[in-house]
């Protein structure tokens, strides 16, 4: 399967061309971003809150939120989720969104790696 993923955050404006698909994966929606700016919201694919909330507090460094997220990632819930998304985006182009301000150390950062590795075993 030929997939083209892309990370941007949702507040960036849409890009209807280069975005595909935009999907948000975070717990909660966002402030302020309509419901017709994304086409999918899968909030399981989000980081749990208090994992997030003890990143952002300085608690748990990068290497452990991001080996507990994907850690996340094999909940039965996130499992369903990844499966709709990869049935749902079969050969298409589309873009995950969240609120991060820096995209580098992002929950989006692992989730991408990991769809790309679903997308090649199938």
């Amino acid at each position: 399967m030929k997939l083209t993923i892309q990370t941007k955050r949702v507040y960036d404006k849409p890009e209807p061309r280069k975005d595909g698909q935009r999907i948000l994966v975070m717990r909660l929606w966002p402030r302020g971003i309509r419901l017709d700016a994304v086409n999918l919201w899968l909030k399981d694919l989000g980081p749990k809150r208090d994992l997030l909330t003890a990143y952002k507090a300085g608690k748990v460094r990068w290497p452990t939120f991001e080996k507990r997220y994907l850690e996340g990632l094999e909940s039965d819930e996130a499992r369903r989720a990844l499966s709709q998304l990869m049935q749902t985006l079969q050969g298409s182009r589309f873009t995950l969104l969240c609120a991060c301000r820096d995209l580098k150390r992002c929950h989006t950062a692992p989730l991408k790696r990991t769809l790309a590795r679903w997308a090649k075993l199938s």
